[in-house]
């Protein structure tokens, strides 16, 4: 089933984004992270670097931007935060809040700052939406290992499907993590409104917002302390409050042996391309669902149900199937 650029390459469950993305200027300073720093203060000169990562505030050709991969002379960049500075010659658009880039250029060792000689933005799209373990929480970035995903065109491998929730829960293996810009999301914890601060490694989390390049902006960030069932798919079929989804993973009961999973959305929140407040009677067969709810229950009992238009047919319908 095809997620995203990423997800249409095999990624079976875990990433849903916001719809277009936001667009803010920061005029507060930006700022690079400590490990940043500590590689400046080590090394003494400038070194060339190559990253990929999600615009996070943006003032002019200043950008902070979140680092899903990239590397640093001959360090990794992965989940840290960087100050950008856009010095390339020519015409190019002005990146925004929520926007993935792509940059090449070299970074001042005594200031930890990145001079972008080369670089290409792609602008925020339909988003997408992710599950899976979390493995670090640092201030308000969140390392989670992917498990699940649906939605948005622009996203990579992230995960090897749902069965791997749990071979990660102590942090220690975090060869494909998200890192993840909580810091303007809205937080719940078993259903209750939370901070940042109170999620714990080890917790299942599902988070919608603007993904691209193991990189997330959220928008939503919603953990669970135990672990909750998880179905995905393509819906071939809508039943009164029941989906039929076709070719994911899924979990929580709702799997079937011919690869289909059932989903009763009755009381269900549901999130149709990234907004809340949807109905049953606008999903319609093509699109991509990844639903969370209660676990081991068949057909899946769905608490929150994110959904993206694929171009099926029949929306703004009754969305009903046979």
């Amino acid at each position: 089933m095809n997620y995203s650029t990423r997800a249409a390459s095999g990624l079976v469950a875990g990433i849903l984004a916001l719809g277009t993305g936001p667009t803010a200027a920061m005029a507060a300073p930006l700022s690079v992270t400590h490990a940043v720093h500590q590689h400046a203060r080590q090394h003494g000169h400038s070194h060339r670097f190559n990253l990929k990562g999600l615009v996070t505030a943006a003032n002019g050709t200043q950008l902070q931007v979140l680092v899903g991969q990239g590397h640093l002379g001959g360090q990794r960049l992965r989940g840290q935060s960087v100050r950008l500075d856009l010095n390339a010659r020519g015409h190019h658009p002005s990146p925004d809040l929520g926007d993935s880039i792509h940059a090449q250029g070299t970074a001042d060792s005594a200031m930890g700052e990145f001079d972008a000689s080369q670089f290409e933005v792609q602008a925020a799209g339909d988003g997408s939406a992710l599950v899976g373990v979390l493995d670090a929480v640092d201030g308000t970035t969140l390392m989670v290992n992917v498990s699940a995903a649906a939605g948005s065109d622009d996203q990579g491998d992230q995960g090897d499907g749902q069965g791997d929730q749990g071979d990660a829960t102590n942090g220690d293996d975090q060869g494909d993590d998200v890192a993840i810009d909580a810091s303007t999301a809205s937080v719940s914890l078993d259903g209750q409104p939370a901070s940042v601060a109170q999620l714990t490694p080890g917790e299942t989390v599902a988070v919608l917002g603007e993904t691209a390049d193991d990189s997330a902006l959220a928008t939503q960030v919603m953990a669970y302390s135990a672990v909750p069932g998880i179905a995905d798919g393509t819906i071939t079929q809508v039943s009164g409050n029941v989906l039929t989804l076709s070719s994911g993973d899924g979990g929580g009961g709702g799997d079937s042996e011919d690869g289909n999973s059932a989903v009763d959305v009755t009381g269900s929140q549901i999130f149709l391309d990234g907004q809340p407040g949807a109905t049953v009677s606008q999903l319609a067969a093509g699109d991509d669902v990844l639903a969370i709810g209660t676990a081991g229950s068949d057909p899946l009992a769905a608490t929150v149900t994110f959904a993206f238009d694929q171009g099926g047919d029949d929306h703004g319908g009754d969305g009903q199937g046979d």
